[in-house]
């Protein structure tokens, strides 16, 4: 049984794809003692093939202590349309005893290639993701999981007026069942800016584009994190480029942004990163609280450690 609630983590740093060394899955007993005293655990080592290889996204746990996961590579070795053989990914379960189970297994076309984004249950037994690649055009798709570890497309990313290359993104939902995500390429022209968009599929796999960026002064670019969204049904994510010209600029301008998109699909931009000590280029999804507030984390910059 997939699980019925969702953890969330920050998101990290573009990396390469396709590691074939073993990544680990740890765990860190947070109690009452003195730090030195805290128990660290291993509870399982990838190696590759078949149970996958590069977990960059959270982890979702289930009622009985299952944990839920993804790999960016890994699986089956024979699937990769450039480079040596690295692998689509798989989704995978680890139980209380530390077995892992391969529940699903990427083939790149048609279910995809590459999720590097975390999953969303559904309250039902089953579960959504996106891949970063791979679909009808490599472009990435959106993926519903059953309980038996088979994937169906939601939806295929077209790029031009669609988004494409869903990274880092995790989905959220509403009370509807509508899903919400980023691509963090795609959108108005791809020729001159191929900058991103924020997306609504409702139930039924159809899709609206909320928001396609546009690049600075004025918009963001690259939104690498996922959304939060408010009891209104505003959404609030960051784009990792974009916004004010600043000391870090490079092509894509600017140090990044925070955004809100509202229900109807305007977008407001709430700030505009400059580097130096208030940091540059956010790439975790933020944190709303019952406030209003929100919290995050850049990439680069800050004091004592202002490298790009």
């Amino acid at each position: 049984m997939l699980p019925s609630v969702k953890s969330r983590g920050w998101s990290s740093i573009k990396r390469p794809g396709g590691w074939l060394f073993p990544v680990a899955l740890l765990t860190l007993a947070l109690v009452a003692q003195p730090a030195l005293a805290q128990t660290f655990t291993v509870l399982y080592q990838f190696s590759g093939a078949p149970d996958g290889a590069a977990p960059n996204a959270s982890l979702v746990v289930d009622g009985a202590g299952n944990l839920y996961g993804t790999t960016a590579s890994g699986g089956d070795l024979s699937c990769n349309s450039f480079g040596p053989p690295e692998g689509c990914g798989t989704v995978f379960k680890l139980d209380k005893n530390g077995t892992e189970s391969v529940i699903h297994i990427f083939t790149d076309n048609p279910d995809g290639k590459n999720p590097y984004s975390g999953l969303l249950p559904s309250g039902k037994g089953t579960a959504y993701g996106m891949t970063e690649y791979g679909g009808t055009l490599y472009r990435g798709t959106v993926f519903k999981l059953d309980q038996a570890g088979k994937v169906s497309i939601i939806h295929d990313f077209l790029a031009g007026s669609d988004g494409e290359d869903p990274y880092l993104t995790d989905l959220i939902s509403d009370a509807k069942g509508n899903l919400y995500g980023t691509t963090s390429e795609g959108g108005t022209n791809p020729i001159l800016c191929s900058c991103g968009v924020v997306f609504k599929l409702s139930p039924s796999g159809q899709e609206t584009i909320l928001h396609r960026f546009t690049q600075g002064p004025t918009d963001g670019t690259f939104p690498e994190a996922g959304l939060v969204r408010d009891p209104a049904g505003n959404l609030y994510g960051t784009t990792f480029f974009g916004g004010n010209v600043c000391r870090y600029s490079n092509a894509d301008g600017g140090c990044g942004t925070i955004f809100r998109i509202s229900p109807t699909g305007k977008e407001t931009i709430l700030y505009n990163f400059t580097g130096g000590a208030e940091g540059a280029n956010p790439a975790g999804r933020l944190l709303l609280d019952s406030a209003g507030n929100l919290y995050g984390t850049t990439a680069y910059s800050g004091i004592g450690c202002d490298t790009y």
